[in-house]
């Protein structure tokens, strides 16, 4: 994948969805699981402070299963609203390590 953000999103929409996992990145190579959150975001932004860490981390997890190729595990926007609008549980993994397999619970 590029540097553009929008790289991880279009490899996304053009990859075969998996048909063992309703994952948004089920049909990703292995080593994107691994890749850092903080790759897929815009590196000029500063690493943000531990609660707005917190809160990018949410909305993350929120936008990686809006676009997920099955409409079926999509939230609906009553979801995603609550979602953004309730209190964030603080994630333990430090914001510079979180990966997007821990972003989307796909720990083994």
């Amino acid at each position: 994948m590029g540097h553009h953000p929008g790289d991880l999103i279009c490899s996304l929409s053009t990859s075969s969805p998996s048909t063992s996992s309703p994952s948004t990145l089920s049909s990703l190579p292995s080593d994107a699981y691994s890749m850092q959150l903080k790759d897929v975001l815009d590196k000029r932004l500063a690493t943000p402070d531990p609660e707005l860490a917190d809160e990018v981390v949410t909305i993350a997890r929120l936008a990686f299963s809006c676009i997920s190729a099955d409409p079926q595990v999509r939230p609906t926007m009553q979801h995603v609203c609550q979602g953004l609008s309730t209190h964030r549980q603080s994630f333990s993994e430090s914001f510079d390590m979180v990966t997007l397999r821990q972003l989307l619970n796909l720990e083994v």
